[in-house]
């Protein structure tokens, strides 16, 4: 995945610096090499051990006045600016259809890989106006959801 999101960040002219967190202290390393040198944006991707971090990581970003952006509705309920990814309700739905397959004979194995099909996406109107940032009103008006 890396190496798709550096070829067409290279292609648009962006510099990119991935920092891989899968626990506190390479978090708290990350986190002290973003306030050492600051980016224009942060990108945390969606997964389990950045939504547990995610007041701290949201906190850097706002006292660095960076845009923050993620795929989880939650980050951006919790201060990002905006996230686009799965609605996650959707995606448990998914799990107990499949739960329920397995519970009635199905192998695990026999059962299809889905990706998500229902994706959304979450402005956080009042993180846009604390980073001086005009959300044009054809986004506003595709949004899922905001927060004012």
């Amino acid at each position: 995945m890396n190496g798709l999101i550096s070829a067409k960040a290279k292609e648009l002219g962006i510099q990119l610096d991935f920092f891989t967190t899968p626990n506190r202290a390479e978090l708290d390393h990350a986190l002290a090499a973003i306030k050492a040198d600051p980016p224009d944006a942060i990108v945390a991707f969606s997964e389990g051990f950045v939504v547990e971090n995610r007041e701290l990581i949201i906190s850097v970003a706002d006292s660095l006045k960076l845009p923050l952006v993620s795929g989880w509705a939650i980050m951006a309920k919790s201060g990002a600016l905006f996230t686009y990814g799965p609605r996650l309700k959707e995606s448990y739905r998914r799990t107990a259809y499949f739960v329920d397959r397995i519970l009635k004979g199905a192998k695990p194995a026999d059962l299809p890989i889905e990706r998500p099909t229902v994706l959304e996406l979450v402005l956080n109107l009042k993180t846009a106006k604390r980073l001086g940032l005009q959300v044009p009103q054809t986004l506003v008006a595709l949004a899922d959801d905001t927060i004012d």
